[in-house]
């Protein structure tokens, strides 16, 4: 390597890396000197070009304390905007080399741009089942008419970097596919992604809105059959004297030879050319008119779909004994996949809408698809599109496709691997101790979620260590914080902020849809499709998806980072936006108030954090002390009676400064929690889990009914630099009610933390209290009369009622009016849109028989009227 190239890049590495925090962070503002808070920064900068460790910022702060003489050399390198000399200013005895990383077992060392991972060795056998799967629904077209399915074609429906491309590429290793990627093509400036788009078959493809349903079938029919027939003779080519698999991994191959991260390879293209050549040729054959000029293109002679429809047949014969046919196979095994990626072209809305041109390409092209149900070939279609009006035909379409028979559309694919790099982070971790330190790095943060954030993440740490030698510019990845800011965001595109501002919420807090909404389902699908939430699952009726944000600390932090940006930050913006989505219906109502009880935690966590941005570290998945917390969360004017708090079966008299006061038992304990993630059971409380919780970074939300409570905060007892052990472990146990007559509430402390010598917080929130009596916040005492239970030795109870600002310090008097939307109980006067009309709404209360207000009204005056004939009976 030449050196001198080297040190240029290196300095032109952290002179970049120096702007864009000047840029976003305001650091570094003044060109001819440092603050004395930049020099850690600057350090941190300088390891990290130099590919040295430790390169946290707090770590180089620690060093920089340590080594006071080196400010200068540092400043002046600065100042002079050169610092390639600094090499050699570190010892090795200090800093050792930045490790390689490894890609939890693959081989990606020197991966430098998303295609070398792309084609790393595949994790998991996903791919064998998906196909088994696919086999298994074929049989179907062969059963009784009440089961058989529409075609054989399937949606594989995902959110962005769920791995569905990787997926269908790893399948054709497995029996011979032709791939279609209907992306948009590559523009100079804009973020690679991979793989690459088929530009030629786009331009086919795209529909210009002014074909009837008909043409559109024709031209469907034509491309299918084109398609066949020039990949037939390369088929049988490619499969002589090899097996089926071998034919399709030599199909594979020879497809991607010379494929970049921009464009696909010469044999793909000229072979795409040569099949859109052969369907131009064909279609110009076929008759059309338009019913008006300039309107809607039509068939002159419709029935000529038939021989279309006859024709496709053939040239799928042609090719289906090109294919070499597996050893041991089902006579309704599939020989042959075709799937078009990113298939969201296909499911546009017409331009033009009428009788002539009802359906979508996608719907017309299942049309054609019908034709095909009993051929061995399987049709995938990927898309982060979970409209199930454009990716499955609604039932009205379904009867029109075939109205003699009652048939069945599959149910779209869903699952796709998620966690897949968490081994490699806990093996890292084992080399080092589990610490809170150690686990809120953005390293440790990429191994979790979607396979994306860790490919991304390793992308950007090899280009950076081997100083881009490898990649072109339009290669170089940014920086993970930024990529998934950018995700989440859908990159900031306008239309899209609403739905950006609600996904943001909805991965930090979680957010509940209401299935039974049209607004909500619709919201529920954008977030899906541009905002990153997650698909467990469209059940066969496809009425509604199940989706959520499961626990991704790199999203997480995006969503922190977005919400910052925001006017008022999540302080104000948080409430709003959730408000707004109440008041429209989108949030389910059974849940408004754990709802909003883990949004007020949420807050107080926020307000803990020092304030800037962090372009590399993170900013919002960091732990923070127990104390600091609790006096975020609550107003100034109970800090003294929660930290002062003591256990429940104390004695009241017990002086409160003493050594069992809340204060003194938490003084060195840590929360770390920049989201909440759903527990699917209650087995997941228990401590062991919760220390994977806290090394993940997320606290717990529990579904109605599985305990006496709502929500755990994990604590961490001891330092950050102290290992996370089962016996480091404890809890602050969230209970949410949103009632207005509050009444005694038991929790049961042993769900979480069952150890009676572990400290234990609970914290009680009475939010639907109105018109709460001070204090506003108390401490749960043992009742007269009650039995004492050892668990209770060190268990801390707070109530806590209201939810305006005389309770928390979270909430002011501009946005309590939020939190009362938030709360709103959903009853039947809230949706009555004259309930602010007493004499009107006194109508409605009317058909409400069972009131205690009527009952006392009604029954007052039958009372009145006995005592009255009774005095008429004796006069």
């Amino acid at each position: 390597m030449d050196t001198q190239n080297s040190d240029s890049r290196i300095d032109d590495t952290i002179r970049r890396q120096i702007e864009e925090y000047r840029e976003k962070s305001q650091r570094f503002p003044n060109l001819a000197t440092l603050r004395f808070s930049d020099f850690p920064l600057l350090l941190h900068i300088l390891l990290s070009a130099f590919g040295l460790e430790p390169s946290d910022v707090k770590s180089c702060e620690s060093y920089l304390q340590k080594n006071i003489h080196i400010i200068t050399q540092l400043e002046s390198a600065y100042v002079n905007n050169t610092f390639k000399e600094l090499r050699g200013l570190f010892s090795l005895d200090d800093f050792q080399p930045a490790p390689i990383t490894d890609t939890g077992g693959n081989c990606g060392n020197n991966a430098q741009n998303l295609k070398d991972f792309f084609e790393l060795p595949y994790k998991g056998n996903l791919p064998q089942l998906f196909k088994n799967i696919l086999n298994k629904y074929s049989k179907s077209a062969s059963d009784v008419a009440t089961t058989r399915v529409n075609n054989r074609s399937i949606s594989v429906t995902q959110s962005s970097g769920m791995g569905m491309s990787r997926l269908a590429d790893e399948t054709s290793k497995l029996l011979f596919t032709i791939p279609i990627n209907l992306r948009e093509a590559y523009t100079e400036g804009q973020r690679i992604i991979y793989p690459p788009a088929d530009v030629n078959l786009r331009a086919y493809l795209a529909q210009s809105g002014k074909e009837s349903d008909n043409v559109m079938q024709a031209e469907h029919a034509i491309f299918l059959s084109a398609l066949f027939d020039v990949v037939a003779p390369l088929a049988k080519k490619l499969g002589h004297g090899r097996t089926a698999l071998e034919q399709a991994i030599k199909w594979a191959e020879w497809l991607k030879e010379g494929q970049t991260t921009k464009e696909v390879g010469p044999n793909r293209q000229k072979l795409y050319n040569q099949v859109i050549n052969e369907a131009w040729k064909r279609m110009s054959k076929v008759q059309t008119t338009f019913t008006e000029p300039g309107l809607i293109k039509v068939l002159v002679e419709p029935d000529i779909l038939d021989g279309l429809h006859l024709i496709l047949r053939h040239s799928w014969s042609k090719l289906q004994n090109a294919l070499v046919p597996e050893a041991v196979r089902s006579p309704t095994d599939n020989m042959c996949f075709v799937y078009f990626d990113d298939a969201r072209a296909l499911a546009k809305p017409r331009a033009k809408v009428g009788h002539l041109c009802r359906m979508s390409s996608y719907d017309n092209l299942c049309k054609v698809l019908e034709r095909l149900c009993y051929m061995p070939v399987f049709f995938i279609l990927l898309s982060t599109s979970s409209g199930l009006q454009q990716l499955a035909p609604s039932p009205l379409d379904q009867l029109l496709f075939s109205a003699s028979q009652e048939q069945v559309v599959l149910p779209a694919f869903t699952e796709l691997p998620f966690d897949i790099f968490v081994e490699a982070a806990l093996q890292k971790l084992a080399h080092d101790t589990v610490s809170l330190v150690n686990v809120c790095t953005t390293d440790i943060m990429s191994h979790f979620g979607r396979s994306m954030w860790f490919v991304h993440h390793q992308v950007w740490l090899n280009q950076r260590r081997l100083g881009y030698t490898a990649t072109t510019i339009h290669e170089r990845v940014e920086h993970i914080h930024r990529f998934a800011l950018d995700k989440i965001c859908a990159r900031g595109t306008p239309d899209k902020s609403k739905a950006s501002d609600l996904a943001a919420i909805g991965v930090r807090v979680g957010i509940t849809f209401d299935p039974r909404n049209q607004s909500s389902r619709m919201m529920e699908a954008q977030l899906v499709e541009s905002h990153m939430r997650v698909v467990y699952a469209i059940p066969e009726h496809r009425e509604f998806m199940r989706t959520g944000s499961p626990s991704e600390p790199i999203l997480a932090e995006a969503a922190g980072r977005h919400l910052s940006q925001l006017p008022g930050e999540i302080m104000e913006a948080g409430p709003k936006i959730l408000a707004e989505s109440c008041r429209e219906g989108v949030v389910a109502r059974g849940e408004r108030g754990e709802l909003c009880g883990r949004l007020l935690l949420t807050i107080a966590h926020d307000l803990v954090l020092p304030k800037g941005l962090d372009l590399v570290d993170p900013n919002y998945h960091r732990p923070i002390p127990v104390i600091d917390f609790l006096r975020a969360l609550f107003a100034d004017s109970h800090h003294d009676t929660v930290l002062r708090a003591t256990p429940i079966n104390s004695d009241p008299s017990t002086n409160s400064s003493d050594a069992l006061a809340l204060g003194k038992q938490f003084e060195n304990a840590y929360v770390s929690f920049s989201h909440f993630e759903l527990a699917r059971d209650s087995n997941v409380l228990g401590a062991s889990l919760l220390q994977y919780s806290l090394i993940r970074g997320c606290a717990i939300q529990i579904n109605q009914g599985q305990a006496s409570i709502d929500a755990v905060i994990p604590i961490h007892m001891g330092g950050v630099t102290d290992p996370i052990t089962t016996n480091t472990v404890s809890a602050i146990n969230v209970r949410f009610n949103n009632r207005k007559d509050v009444q005694y509430c038991a929790i049961d402390r042993s769900e979480t933390v069952p150890d009676v010598g572990q400290p234990v917080i609970t914290i009680v929130f009475e939010l639907g209290d109105e018109s709460p009596v001070s204090p506003y916040v108390h401490i749960h005492k043992l009742r007269e009369g009650q039995t004492q239970d050892p668990l209770d030795d060190l268990h801390y109870q707070l109530v806590a009622r209201g939810h305006g600002p005389g309770t928390f310090n979270v909430v002011s008097a501009r946005t309590k009016a939020w939190y009362s939307i938030i709360l709103g109980t959903g009853d039947i006067m809230g949706d009555f849109p004259r309930a602010n009309e007493p004499e009107l709404a006194a109508y409605v209360n009317q058909m409400m028989a069972l009131q205690h207000e009527h009952a006392e009204r009604y029954l007052t005056l039958y009372e009145s009227q006995v005592t009255r004939s009774h005095e008429e009976t004796v006069e």
